[in-house]
């Protein structure tokens, strides 16, 4: 190393111009400049080594604040350039610029180009290497910007304590263009985002490490240097820029980071002892810049408008209190042996006249001490004893010489001494050499034991820490282990209370069970009662329509003679006789014709006479007719009142039931409370201290009582809906059928009618035919016999007409009393119209019966409910017998609920379609389906431990410290996983065998579409399962599909062209998995922590990816990015995966610290979805309520906590 030198640092001072939006708002221009070193804010001068006004190009500034650092860079020492200031004051600017703008390039750019042409003027015998570092410090993590997988590097020091950051991608790099590649890859992983202030508002600090070592060949002198430049993100105020969500937290880190270097600098412009570099890891690694071996150049950035005075003052004051600080500087120079030999001598002078010094002043002290006064001539001398100390030194030199030339005069040496001699001297240069080596080895050794040994004092530490947290944790859960006690003493007293009036309730519930039988019986006769009405029905339907027919058919053919007859009225006229020129023959045929004539009109009055008595004998029949139709009218309002009667006793007949088996459900509550306490008693007495086997009886009561209540209940809404739809039946068939009596007998009356009038016809027809020949003589009497036979048909029509509106204005009266009287309640009203709805699917469904498939529902019990959603749930149930199975089965059923739209009823059908196809023992298994006599139900096979984020979530409290059963952990409706830590290799083998799931599964050509470990379940023995398979609607010849639907879609687990072009494919699966891997590392954590869906669009479309989770091997996080690759025909396919994963199996069996590495509380479950699903709520974390434990005991009995664990 060089000597030593001190300087300040440089602060140079830029101000930019208004922008637009500031000029639109009106803001005013407030800085005032005074030279080119000083600028004026609100009368107050601030001085710097240089100001530069709006207009000042980006080559001017460069040139003032960065060209000199080229040099001394290059001549071995160690420069930092850094821009300060609020956001948008135009630090990037200041440092980059337009990378590629001749013109508007910044500093950064520059100073490379003026590296290398330096280089290239310097002399040829030097050899320079040149390498460079970018990396990034976001949310004060240290990212490495040429390689994204490194996201969290650390802060280290070297054998010189120079703060360095380790592992960071180190480039050579030989010229200006790859130097600028280097920066544009760089840039373009860097945080950035959007606020009211500027459009691209850097999120982190960048800094860009260039480091150039130079050696000449001729001297072998090296030298090197170390130019940091570093772009600092703005400070923010909230209220301007307006950041929300992750940008907020940005924010906050950045105010932090900014804020540790105000302390730095004040710290160091006071001159204080203590400097808090270890505050922030930016102060950290800027430790040599600030105040250690480093010329320094800040260019503090600051906006000229009113609205931003307070942060310009602040960047004005931050900028001279650096100005204050000094550094001490040196070369960096590696010296060569001849060097070193010179730099020893002269110590070693510094060392022979410092041991002299401290001889003489240790015997003038003792002199002084002994009582001697000591003259002054005879007192220390600084020279005196410098010249001493070389009349010493030489003396002895002549002293040493003397005996060795005396040796050498004396005597000589023989031949075989002095070979013996020369052995023996090269015998100790061996050994000196290898003691050398040695010494070299155990130096090394000693440094990597000190590292070795910095890293076991920072694991011990941490380990301590861990300790005093589960200690904490023990305590506070032998706290709640004793409320708990207390709140089982307090259940048991209340148990104790209830059996008291036991034998009571049991005798009324064997008394309204008779009743109930009573009420059965009554119903089933009704109901026998409606199915003879029903067949009734039928028969009067079939003869209605049998009558309309005939009487469609003598109308057609009484039309037709009426044709006919006009045909040979109108036409057919009676030829006359031809004239023969007698007058006596003529007066002969003319008294024929009179005799005719007189023949005719007698008959035509016998004729009328007929008619008038045939009509009299027709209103006769009318008047009875009339007669019958009100006999018939009396009957069927009798009916209506008795109908009505039976209505109203039916009603309470239901009344009475509901309230008989709301009776046995209580008590039959209280029954199994009882047994239920009779077997606590048992047990208490057997083993009093344990408190774990309180809590398992408690949770058998409370099992036990809520199986009863559910079963009671669905059997209960079984018979109310089977009730209440006989009843709707009853009173439909009530109203056909009396709709159809009136009908049958307007028919039966027409009928008569239209009989009576076709015999008229028929008869007037022979008639008509005899006398066609005599038709010409008695056609004026015939015209009006016409006009009374068609007055008497037009009053027959008039009659007839009148009739039919008489009888349709009663059966319209009749039907709106009818619909008055069995309209029903407003829930009636809606269950017949979600009923009428759905009518069409739930036709279908139970006319698609399946044999292989079909489950007889009478032998499933359902239980509790394990998970539900907004139109369906999963229950817990027992199935007797189960395809081949004796004895009892643990299934589960899914379902849907009554308000589920038609939309989700295909859903669950095409999810049982999906199932009958599969057979895989990583795919959930379908056991049956029960799609007869009642709501679809889908029978699979039952997870014990539920999905596999649940799962995983419950696994993070098992490790150091844990509990088991002794402790006080909620219980959940679902069984525990076994108490036993995972393993890194337990995670890769469920991993493993989802992929080997959905290898099979792309075998068959299935996309699933919504890969999650919320849709994986976790089997007995921790099989992995895959589920939910609501979004495979249908099996494909190709495996990919585009979707056309508007339903809601896991945003977070879709794939890219899922997203934008909503396409989905068996690869957009692999990029579900690869998200699925993500879980499944971080322990059921929630994928893209902190990013709003909004924002999550335009991030995956530029590259962003998640990045590595901690305790995340190397190989895992490949895999997930190759899963998570923009184009589909470059991700690995199923199989690939499954191979990978099983190879990293074999490999990896280290265990996994849950407590130490990922403590529940650091980790985000839900942030907020999406666009796509309902946060799942997790009740395992509850602590049970103290203040009212007689609440909690009622909560408890009547089965008022729920539980979520799964979304159907």
């Amino acid at each position: 190393m060089a000597d030593l030198a001190e300087c300040n640092i440089k602060v140079m001072c830029r101000f930019r111009p208004l922008n637009e939006s500031e000029v639109n708002r009106g803001d005013k221009y407030i800085a005032k400049f005074q030279g080119e070193d000083t600028v004026v804010i609100a009368s107050k001068p601030y001085a710097f080594d240089r100001v530069f006004q709006s207009s000042t190009s980006q080559e001017q500034v460069y040139n003032d604040c960065a060209k000199k650092i080229v040099k001394d860079v290059l001549e071995g020492y160690n420069g930092t350039i850094f821009a300060y200031g609020q956001t948008s004051s135009g630090k990037t600017h200041t440092m980059e610029g337009k990378l590629h703008d001749p013109e508007g390039m910044g500093i950064i750019p520059r100073i490379v180009q003026d590296i290398f042409n330096y280089i290239y003027s310097m002399d040829e015998n030097l050899e320079f290497h040149i390498k460079v570092s970018y990396f990034e410090i976001y949310l004060d993590k240290i990212r490495d910007l040429l390689d994204v997988s490194k996201t969290n590097l650390s802060v280290h020091e070297d054998k010189n304590r120079v703060p360095y950051v380790k592992g960071c991608t180190e480039r050579f790099v030989c010229s200006p263009d790859e130097v600028m590649d280097t920066i544009d890859e760089g840039k373009s992983n860097r945080h950035v985002a959007v606020t009211n202030m500027n459009e691209h508002s850097s999120r982190s600090h960048s800094i860009f490490l260039i480091n150039v070592k130079q050696e000449n060949t001729q001297t072998e002198q090296k030298l090197s240097g170390k130019l940091y430049l570093v772009d600092l993100a703005g400070s923010e105020k909230v209220s301007k820029t307006g950041a929300e969500g992750a940008v907020l937290d940005e924010a906050k880190n950045i105010n932090k980071s900014l804020s540790a270097l105000g302390n730095v600098i004040s710290a160091l412009a006071e001159g204080s002892t203590y400097v808090p570099y270890r505050d922030s890891k930016m102060t950290r690694i800027l430790q040599d810049s600030l105040g250690g071996n480093c010329r320094t150049t800040i260019v503090i950035c600051c906006s000229p408008s009113s609205y931003n005075e307070s942060e310009t003052k602040s960047t004005l004051l931050f900028g001279q209190r650096a100005k204050t600080i000094k550094n001490t500087v040196c070369v960096n120079v590696e010296l060569t042996a001849e060097q070193w030999k010179k730099k020893y001598e002269k110590e070693k002078e510094k060392n022979k006249i410092l041991r002299n010094t401290i001889q003489w002043l240790e015997n003038e002290l003792n002199r002084w001490r002994n009582g001697e006064t000591v003259p002054i001539d005879e007192q220390f001398d600084k020279e005196k004893a410098n010249l001493e100390a070389f009349t010493v030194d030489k003396d002895i030199t002549l002293t040493n010489d003397k005996p060795a030339t005396a040796i050498g005069v004396i005597g000589n040496f023989t031949d075989a001494e002095r070979r013996k001699c020369e052995e023996e001297i090269a015998k100790l240069y061996k050994q000196l050499d290898d003691k050398d080596e040695e010494i070299n080895q155990q130096s090394q050794l000693v440094e990597k034991l000190k590292t070795q040994m910095l890293d076991q004092e920072e694991l011990l530490a941490s380990t301590r820490r861990d300790q005093d947290n589960m200690q904490a944790e023990l305590n506070r859960l032998q706290a709640e282990n004793d409320a708990s006690k207390e709140e089982v003493k307090e259940v048991l007293q209340a148990l104790e209370e209830l059996a008291v009036n036991y034998d009571q309730k049991s005798q009324e519930v064997e008394d309204k069970t008779k009743e109930y039988e009573l009420l059965s019986d009554e119903l089933n006769q009704k109901s026998a009662t409606l199915a003879s009405i029903d067949a009734e029905l039928q028969k009067l339907k079939e003869m209605t329509n049998h009558q309309k027919k005939r009487a469609a058919e003598m109308m057609a053919s009484l039309l037709k003679d009426l044709a006919e007859i006009g045909i040979a009225v109108g036409n057919n006229d009676v030829k006359q006789p031809e004239g023969t020129g007698m007058i006596d023959e003529e007066f002969t045929v003319a008294r024929l014709y009179i005799s005719k004539m007189k023949s005719e009109v007698k008959t035509m009055v016998k004729r009328c006479k007929q008619l008038e008595s045939t009509q009299t004998e027709s209103n006769k029949k009318m008047e009875e007719n009339e007669k019958e139709l009100a006999a018939c009218q009396l009957r069927i309002s009798q009916h209506e009142a008795k109908i009505k009667s039976l209505t109203e006793y039916l009603q309470n007949v239901e009344q009475k039931k509901r309230q008989l088996e709301e009776s046995v459900d209580a008590l039959s509550e209280e029954l199994v409370q009882l047994r239920a306490q009779e077997k606590v008693h048992e047990m208490e007495k057997e083993h009093l201290n344990k408190v774990q086997t309180a809590n398992e009886v408690k949770q058998a009561v409370e099992q036990q009582i809520q199986s009863h209540r559910e079963t009671h209940q669905k059997q209960i809404s079984s018979l109310r809906d089977e009730v209440e739809a006989k009843a709707k039946l009853i009173t439909d068939l009530q109203d056909q059928n009396q709709k159809m009596m009136l009908e049958q007998e307007r028919l039966r009356v027409e009928h008569e009618k239209l009989k009576a009038t076709d015999q008229e016809k028929s008869r007037k027809l022979h008639e008509l035919t005899v006398m066609q020949d005599r038709r010409e003589q008695a056609r004026q009497d015939l015209k009006g016999l016409e006009e009374t036979v068609a007055k008497e048909l037009q009053t027959l029509h008039n009659l007839r007409k009148l009739f039919v509106q008489d009888l349709a204005t009663r059966v319209k009266k009749s039907a709106e009393i009818d619909s008055d009287d069995t309209g029903g309640s407003a829930a009636q009203k809606q269950k017949i119209s979600f009923l009428e709805n759905n009518l069409e699917q739930l036709t279908k469904v139970h006319k698609q019966e399946d044999p292989k498939w079909e489950f007889p529902r009478k032998n499933l019990v359902l239980g509790k409910t394990l998970g539900e959603g907004e139109f369906g749930k999963v229950v817990k149930a027992t199935a007797f017998h189960l395809k081949g199975r004796a004895g009892y089965t643990t299934v589960a059923v899914k379902m849907l609920k009554e308000n589920a739209s038609p939309s989700e009823l295909r859903d669950l059908l095409s999810e049982f379609n999906v199932l009958k196809q599969v057979n895989h023992p990583h795919v959930i298994k379908l056991y049956g389906a029960c799609s007869q006599d009642g709501p679809l139900l889908l029978i699979v096979e039952y997870a014990k431990y539920g999905s596999l984020r649940g799962f995983l979530r419950e696994s993070r409290k098992v490790g150091p410290g844990y509990l088991g059963s002794g402790g006080s952990r909620n219980s959940s409706s679902l069984d525990h996983p076994d108490e036993r830590a995972l393993t890194m290799g337990d995670l890769i083998s469920f991993a493993w065998q989802i992929s080997q799931g959905m290898q099979y599964l792309a075998e068959m050509k299935l996309v699933h579409r919504d890969l999650a470990a919320r849709n994986i379940l976790v089997a007995e023995g921790r099989k992995m399962k895959i589920s939910d398979f609501g979004l495979s609607r249908d099996v494909y010849e190709e495996d990919s599909y585009v979707k056309r639907s508007q339903g809601r879609i896991p945003v977070k687990w879709m794939a890219i062209e899922s997203l934008f072009d909503h396409i989905y494919t068996t690869q957009s699966d692999v990029w579900s998995f690869g998200v699925l891997l993500w879980e499944i590392v971080t322990l059921g954590g929630n994928p893209y922590p902190g990013i709003p869906p909004e924002r999550l669009f335009n991030l995956l479309k530029t590259g962003h990816r998640m990045e590595r989770p901690d305790n995340c091997s190397e190989e895992m996080y490949r895999l997930m990015l190759q899963c998570w690759k923009q184009e589909p025909d470059k991700r690995p396919v199923f199989a690939d995966i499954s191979k990978d994963l099983e190879k990293m199996m074999v490999k990896r069996r280290d265990y996994l610290d849950l407590a130490a590495s990922t403590p529940s509380d650091s980790l985000i479950y839900d942030d907020g979805l999406s666009e796509e699903e309902t946060p799942l709520v997790d009740c395992n974390n509850a602590p049970l309520p103290r203040a009212l434990p007689s609440t909690w005991i009622e909560n408890k009995l009547y089965g008022r906590i729920s539980h979520a664990f799964t979304r159907f």
